[in-house]
């Protein structure tokens, strides 16, 4: 077979070429249609940073950081929104881990399963808990999402309430210490 030979042979197939993918696309309609709805969740699982922190104001405004800490922290924010949260998101971690290991449990690889731990052995309180389970959703959109949603006043506020979760965690590690 010569060059013209294939040239000819190839443009020929491409006449067929749109045929047979709206053929594809019909057979593969329903997984398709499946495919785009768990894209859409995804969108939506992953959030807007500042709506779902107004949400968690809203609910826990007695333990939010006054505006006056929010400032102050916004002043010492220096690199972009999302590394601070990243960062403070480590030091929460790092407490967590410490009062498992003080009070001699086991730490499990997932957060998700040390936060769950820490509330099952009465490590933290409810609201507690709860601020633990927020900012870990806090942190998952702020990585996973959309960091344009993210602004100083938000990093702020996450990093004001960590704060108050790691002093939290730090004077219970505190109390058993001490009982030593």
């Amino acid at each position: 077979m010569n060059w013209n030979e294939i040239i000819i042979t190839s443009i020929k197939s491409f006449h067929h070429w749109p045929i047979a993918i709206v053929i594809i696309i019909y057979i593969l309609r329903q997984p398709i249609g499946k495919l785009i709805e768990q894209l859409a969740e995804l969108k939506i699982k992953c959030g807007d940073f500042s709506a779902e922190m107004k949400k968690f104001e809203e609910k826990a405004k007695d333990i939010m950081p006054p505006k006056e800490k929010v400032e102050e922290i916004k002043k010492e924010i220096t690199y972009s929104p999302v590394t601070e949260i990243i960062s403070t998101w480590s030091d929460v971690e790092n407490a967590c881990k410490k009062i498992l290991e003080v009070n001699g449990k086991n730490i499990p690889l997932t957060f998700r399963a040390i936060g769950s731990r820490l509330k099952s052995f009465n490590l933290i309180d409810d609201q507690h808990g709860r601020m633990l389970d927020n900012l870990r959703q806090l942190r998952n959109i702020a990585v996973r999402g959309r960091s344009d949603t993210i602004d100083s006043d938000d990093a702020a506020k996450f990093i004001g309430l960590a704060e108050i979760l790691i002093n939290h965690i730090d004077d219970k590690i505190k109390e058993k210490t001490s009982k030593r």
